[in-house]
């Protein structure tokens, strides 16, 4: 495994070779909708990663993320592997019993809510 190339080493290759590429469009509503580049997506992300490393939680832990499909969704998934930690993933139409089973389960030490 350790020749294998991770989620990571590809969004970072891509980061680098196209930039000021538009990597996701979000809807805002309206009709409207709103641009990430490569280069914008890596720099929230890394903003939010910086924040997660700031808490002081041990590597590998679980974080979170309980939102629709959406581009911060994303960044907060990537935010959380920069940080070293670990997703978990709650369904935005989950029901109260099941996120706080699957949050109890996992140990999560932190949840972004979208």
């Amino acid at each position: 495994m350790a020749n294998q190339k991770l989620i990571l080493d590809y969004i970072y290759e891509n980061e680098i070779k196209h930039a000021e590429k538009v990597y996701m469009t979000q809807p805002t509503g309206g009709g409207n909708t709103l641009d990430y580049t490569w280069k914008q997506t890596l720099d929230e992300s890394r903003r939010m990663a910086t924040h997660l490393l700031s808490l002081g939680y041990e590597p590998g832990s679980k974080i979170a993320i309980c939102s629709k499909n959406c581009a911060h969704f994303i960044m907060a998934e990537l935010a959380i592997w920069m940080a070293g930690h670990t997703t978990i993933g709650l369904y935005a139409t989950m029901n109260a019993k099941s996120a706080k089973y699957v949050l109890e389960h996992a140990e999560a030490k932190l949840i972004f809510v979208g």
